[in-house]
């Protein structure tokens, strides 16, 4: 009896998480179940390889934009510090 009452506290959260992963995508809409059931397509330029450089990959233009916008950052950081900020915002 024991041993009975043992294994069914065991089973019965694993019956009751099978039961509700079942009825889980009850809950979804159809465009949801949609997308779900869809395979992504692969982009090639960011599939993974060991042979691949390291790091993020950005256009020259991107690489421009991120170089104009962090003119502006540096004499931020210094008013903070010399202010004694913990943060620069």
């Amino acid at each position: 009896m024991r041993h009975a009452l043992t294994l069914l506290i065991a089973l019965l959260p694993a019956a009751l998480a099978a039961q509700h992963a079942a009825g889980a995508r009850d809950h979804f809409s159809p465009h949801q179940r949609a997308i779900l059931e869809s395979k992504s397509p692969t982009q090639t330029e960011y599939r993974f390889s060991f042979n691949a450089p390291a790091g993020p990959r950005f256009s020259d233009a991107e690489m421009e934009a991120q170089r104009e916008r962090g003119k502006g950052m540096m004499p931020m950081v210094k008013k903070a510090f010399e202010s004694g900020e913990g943060e620069v915002r």
